[in-house]
């Protein structure tokens, strides 16, 4: 039986006949590592709902490919793929509700994927100075910080550290 991390709230980010209809259009990735399966989606609507989650314009940035994490039948997360540049690099936005996907295996089918795949050398993110859990996440990952942005963040002039991995 999976146990539920200390502390850790599991809100659903989609309501029930949502995420009902979004399974239809995943397609298997990885199934079932300690109870954490990912699924691909290659439309906007996981990039979308993460931007708003995150309060950010999903029209900004070019989608490329969106992964979902579900745990007991529930998508408890999203890492999508935007702004990619062949050869060279591309950026990560993830959202999620819960941490149990962040598992080594999980994690290096994305880098591996990535890397092989898309061969990228580097991958990208930027994060709120203030967001503390997404910066123990970026480091816990191996993202270096390379740089702060200036009030970076329109809708409430916040800082942004902008961080890369290299693969």
């Amino acid at each position: 039986m999976n146990e539920k991390k200390q502390g850790e709230e599991r809100l659903p980010l989609f309501d029930e006949d949502e995420e009902k209809a979004l399974f239809q259009t995943l397609k298997p990735a990885m199934i079932s590592f300690k109870g954490v399966s990912l699924y691909v989606d290659q439309s906007p609507r996981l990039f979308q709902k993460a931007c708003t989650r995150l309060g950010q314009n999903a029209d900004d940035m070019a989608h490329l490919v969106s992964f979902a994490f579900v745990f007991e039948n529930k998508i408890i997360g999203i890492l999508s793929w935007t702004d990619y540049r062949p050869e060279h690099d591309m950026w990560w936005t993830i959202y999620s509700v819960s941490a149990y996907w962040c598992t080594k295996k999980v994690l290096d089918y994305l880098f591996n994927t990535a890397f092989e795949v898309f061969h990228v050398t580097r991958v990208n993110a930027l994060t709120k100075t203030d967001n503390l859990k997404a910066i123990s996440l970026l480091e816990r990952l191996g993202f270096e910080r390379e740089g702060r942005l200036k009030k970076f963040y329109p809708e409430d002039k916040k800082d942004a550290y902008l961080w890369a991995k290299f693969l």
